[in-house]
């Protein structure tokens, strides 16, 4: 694997990105404890990437006591996705049929 360094505003179109399709999977998850790994494996994006979408939408909250283990605030992704009009739906419109 190999890593191109972005400009500024490439960092930030693809955590725009990043964030939306995180954002996604977790509306669409309906299990009450989900990884790191889970959404790693539901989106394709890369852990440290998810981890800073999840920060971007202010929904990473580490635990205090001394751990790897981190709480997503689920209120915070619904109000996220809200304001940045992101829904767990895929518009069919834009699918393409044969």
């Amino acid at each position: 694997m190999f890593t191109i360094a972005l400009s500024s505003l490439g960092q930030r179109g693809y955590l725009a990105y990043w964030s939306a399709a995180v954002c996604r999977s977790l509306l669409s998850m309906s299990a009450e404890h989900v990884t790191v790994k889970d959404l790693v494996n539901d989106t394709w994006i890369l852990p440290e990437d998810v981890i800073a979408s999840l920060k971007e939408m202010k929904a990473f909250e580490p635990l205090k006591k001394p751990s790897s283990q981190a709480v997503i605030n689920r209120a915070q992704i619904q109000s996220w996705a809200s304001t940045n009009k992101v829904t767990s739906a895929v518009d069919k419109g834009f699918l393409m049929q044969d």
